[in-house]
């Protein structure tokens, strides 16, 4: 039904598509001015008596033709409006009561993002929404078809496609709850549309109810001049808000796992935002592992703005340990709390490979003498140990630059890296002497050299550490900026490397060519630095960010899952990358409410990983084989839904109506005005009988004004 007056009382037309034949009101025009005789004058001297007495009956027939051409226009006029089925609503016609029920399709879109279900001295706004859509269901009347369409995202309809049965359509809104995720309008009133399209009601009508939250919003405001609604569509935007409301969101938590050294405190830092209208101050915010409280802080922050605590937290065993930080309750309790996994590592064997000095320099770092403990065992060996397979892999291999290897030991180096193992290897002056630059680097790390930079021992030209992927596990602790770091290590001698669109460059010198690359095979990972750990070619051992790196990568090759830290959101599926080698062999995904599914991991180019689909519950997802937990993620609130800012009732009528002015939005900030809104879209006046009579009393009208004419042309004749 597509309005045609507009605000209150306005006409609205069930079948829109024949006022196409308004076009035909011009014919009686058209053919008469086809027919209209054109009169030459001729003056005779002898019937000038009668000039006058001509020109006035000339004058009353031209009337009496006008009347007749304005009849004919009329009588088609209405008779296409009677075929368009015109129909009244308003206030006019629910006062009168003349008003019956239209048959309609409908669709009601509920608001169920987290946001509204802000508390507060009045019912939350998802409540009094729910109440709204209970109203709306009452004033329909059996063959109505419509259903529920949910904003949380993914939006989705509840039943699937519309139905004429109002029972299920109020056992569903019954069971509906506020989520945990964020709302997109646009994706609800896209699919809102889509469902609609197919129905067969000419009377189609959307009900939207939300608490006008602006993000929720903020993609239709971006798109609204590309955004399509059927034109026979007439919406509803009933507001529900919470006034006064106190929120303050934990963002983010990050765990800065810098160094793998054994009893020494973990730091958690927890990122919070203000967004009421008040200062908070002294709020407590709590850290928690395994269920236990293990530190709080007090925090204030002024109206709108951003804070950051941390927080110490000893944990001496190795193992896989969940957590999460919390903040005291407010108006809005989801986005009070943020889940985080923390993994301690094992005993890790690192074998070394390479000469003397470089050996020095990664046993001082990996497994220092003194009272500090790493989780580090370390090897060294020559590189003939390459000449076999071992039998007693260790867990990572570090190669340094000077090693010379043979076809058959990066063959074998292959194989290790495809069964699961690590390898960080630097590039020195033993890649001259060999050919594996054309088999281990194309095969693990999609590169190959082009040529060497600069010269070892020379100081006087060198090339910086720059630019860094900082969402990889690795450099996530070192500062974000994407310019040079202040104690950037010096590169006097580098290799310059080809690169592929399969390789993986997760940092670059200073003039832009690939310093560190990822690279893998089968479930192994590696790393290549297209320089030396040697003091000839790098001053990489004697800067402060080796120790870090050096600890991250290794931790990164044993175990990347462990490292893992990706921010993963409610409502939004999951790929997650696991250690596992077995395709056949499903796993159980344990979610936080306790429930278990099973599912089959997916063996691709990068290694395992699960599709978790339902993410809807915040907390901790377990991933477990037969012997136990084999991996952990965090599902948490997006905090973007946290920003309780709203848009208004005007702002959004001007976004319809500058762009879609067929498109009528009423508001109701009432109980009393939403019950009187609905009764007035619920009832309608067909008036086309009414115009079929006027047709038929213009048409015998025109019958008798046609017949006045001829008589009097026939009089003037004789």
């Amino acid at each position: 039904m597509c309005p045609f007056l507009s605000e209150e009382n306005r006409m609205a037309f069930l079948n829109i598509f024949m006022l196409i034949g308004l076009a035909a009101s011009a014919i009686p025009l058209l053919i008469h001015l086809f027919h209209r005789q054109r009169v030459t004058t001729i003056d005779f001297s002898s019937i000038l008596f009668i000039k006058h007495l001509h020109l006035h009956q000339s004058r009353a027939l031209k009337i009496r033709q006008l009347l007749l051409l304005i009849l004919r226009a009329l009588i088609i006029l209405l008779a296409v409006l009677a075929f368009a089925r015109p129909v009244l609503e308003g206030p006019m016609v629910a006062w009168l009561g003349t008003g019956v029920h239209q048959q309609t399709a409908f669709t009601i879109i509920l608001d169920n993002s987290y946001s509204m279900s802000a508390g507060g001295r009045v019912a939350s706004p998802f409540t009094q929404a729910r109440k709204a859509a209970q109203q709306i269901l009452d004033r329909m009347q059996n063959g109505d078809e419509g259903l529920i369409v949910l904003t949380a995202v993914p939006v989705k309809a509840l039943p699937e496609r519309p139905t004429t049965s109002l029972d299920l359509i109020q056992t569903t809104l019954s069971k509906i709850e506020v989520s945990s995720q964020t709302g997109n309008i646009a994706d609800a009133l896209s699919l809102a549309n889509a469902l609609l399209a197919n129905t067969t009601s000419l009377n189609k009508k959307v009900y939207i109810l939300t608490d006008m939250q602006r993000r929720d919003w903020q993609a239709l405001l971006d798109t609204s001049s590309a955004f399509n609604i059927d034109p026979s569509v007439t919406m509803f935007l009933y507001p529900f808000d919470a006034p006064d409301i106190s929120n303050v969101s934990v963002d983010a938590v990050a765990v800065n796992e810098r160094l793998l050294i054994r009893n020494q405190p973990e730091q958690v830092t927890a990122i919070f935002t203000n967004h009421s209208t008040m200062p908070i101050k002294d709020r407590a915010i709590s850290l928690f592992v395994n269920g236990v409280k293990r530190d709080s802080r007090m925090i204030s922050a002024d109206p709108g703005k951003s804070g950051t605590v941390k927080f110490n937290v000893m944990i001496n065993a190795p193992g896989r340990y969940s957590g999460y930080v919390e903040i005291d309750q407010d108006d809005i309790l989801t986005d009070n709390r943020q889940y985080f996994n923390l993994t301690i590592p094992p005993v890790i064997t690192v074998q070394i490979i390479g000469n003397s000095e470089s050996r020095y320099f990664l046993e001082q770092v990996l497994e220092p003498s003194g009272t500090l403990q790493t989780p580090i065992v370390v090897q060294t060996a020559s590189a003939g140990v390459l000449n076999d397979d071992q039998d007693n892999a260790p867990d990572v291999m570090v190669i340094d630059g000077s090693v010379n290897l043979s076809a058959i030991q990066t063959g074998n180096m292959e194989r290790y890296l495809a069964a699961g193992g690590g390898l960080l290897l630097f590039l020195g002056s033993g890649i001259g002497r060999s050919g594996y630059e054309n088999t281990l680097l194309n095969d693990v790390f999609s590169c190959s050299v082009r040529g060497r930079l600069g010269s070892p021992g020379q100081r006087e030209s060198y090339l910086s550490l720059g630019q860094m992927d900082h969402e990889h596990p690795i450099f996530t602790i070192f500062q974000s900026s994407t310019d040079a770091l202040p104690d950037a290590p010096r590169f006097y001698a580098s290799y310059h490397l080809n690169t592929t669109e399969g390789t993986r460059v997760i940092s670059r010198f200073t003039d832009g060519a690939p310093a560190i690359i990822e690279g893998g095979k089968g479930r192994g990972k590696a790393i290549l630095i297209a320089s030396d750990v040697n003091t000839n070619w790098s001053d990489l051992a004697l800067k402060s960010m080796f120790v870090p790196l050096m600890h991250r990568s290794i931790k990164y090759l044993h175990a990347p899952e462990t490292m893992s830290h990706k921010e993963y959101h409610a409502g939004i599926p999951v790929e997650h990358f696991i250690d596992w080698n077995t395709p056949d062999t499903p796993l159980n995904i344990v979610y936080p409410s306790g429930n278990m599914t099973s599912v089959k991991p997916i063996i691709g180019n990068q290694g395992a990983s699960i599709i978790v689909s339902q993410t809807e519950g915040l907390g901790v997802y377990r991933i477990q084989d037969g012997d136990g937990v084999l991996n952990e993620f965090s599902i948490n609130p997006d905090t973007a839904e946290s920003n309780i800012s709203i848009m208004s009732t005007q702002q959004a009528v001007a976004l319809f109506n500058e762009n879609k002015p067929h498109i009528i939005l009423s508001t109701a900030m009432s109980e009393d005005g939403l019950d009187k809104t609905l009764l007035q879209s619920q009832q309608g006046y067909e008036i086309w009988k009414s115009l079929i009579w006027l047709v038929l009393l213009l048409v015998l009208l025109e019958t008798w004004v046609t017949r006045t004419i001829s008589h009097k042309t026939a009089g003037e004749s004789v």
